[in-house]
């Protein structure tokens, strides 16, 4: 799924974004908003939070999107917890 608007791409990450979201979760004023988030972050925890995005979203659990602007990954935008039928609504830039 991808979404557009006209000035934001919102689509499923990759593992070639894995650069992008290290040099965003790197900084604390980013990261510390974040309930989940690996502190300090490395490239093999961003790896796997990336790798699990289609198993939770074929699991009905989660929905993950790359924020992009200009081709760039900018943040996250996502839905999670999702299962029992509430979920959470969270993004980070």
């Amino acid at each position: 799924m991808r979404l557009e608007t006209e000035r934001l791409v919102l689509r499923p990450f990759h593992l070639a974004d894995v650069p992008a979201v290290l040099a965003i979760q790197s900084d604390w004023s980013v990261t510390r908003n974040l309930r989940l988030a690996d502190w300090p972050p490395t490239s093999g925890s961003i790896t796997a939070f990336l790798a699990g995005h289609e198993a939770e979203r074929q699991a009905g659990t989660a929905h993950r999107f790359a924020v992009t602007e200009s081709g760039r990954v900018i943040g996250c935008a996502d839905l999670d917890e999702i299962a029992g039928g509430c979920g959470e609504l969270g993004y980070w830039l």
